[in-house]
């Protein structure tokens, strides 16, 4: 997940991944609701907040192929694989957001405890 997302400049990060898929075989608008057929694309895995880099080796290869031959991922199998990762910080993540009364208190929380956690235990 993003460790930069701003929930203020959400709508413009949306419009930078779009037009970066614009023109590209991922930019179809043919297959109808992917989610409703059990897929998910890499523009909609992007606009989530999964870095283009990170895919494949987090979600193993696409295995779907949708009606207009694209190939994406399994939905059930990409919401298995984030509750696995996610869940053993459950707890933690819940503890730090529980006296967070506004989204923008929920954020700052999980960008420190995030950016905490990604530096040694020395520079704490």
């Amino acid at each position: 997940m993003s460790a930069n997302f701003d929930v203020r400049g959400s709508d413009l990060e949306d419009e930078r991944i779009m037009a970066e898929y614009r023109g590209t075989a991922e930019d179809v608008n043919d297959d109808g609701d992917l989610a409703e057929a059990g897929m998910v694309s890499e523009v909609d895995l992007r606009l989530w907040g999964y870095r283009k880099q990170d895919l494949e080796s987090l979600f193993g290869p696409r295995t779907e192929i949708t009606a207009s031959g694209r190939q994406v991922w399994n939905l059930d199998h990409v919401h298995a694989i984030e509750a696995q990762q996610l869940a053993p910080f459950r707890g933690r993540i819940m503890r730090e957001l529980r006296h967070c009364r506004d989204i923008q208190t929920a954020l700052e929380t999980l960008q420190h405890m995030f950016d905490k956690l990604g530096q040694p235990t020395t520079e704490r």
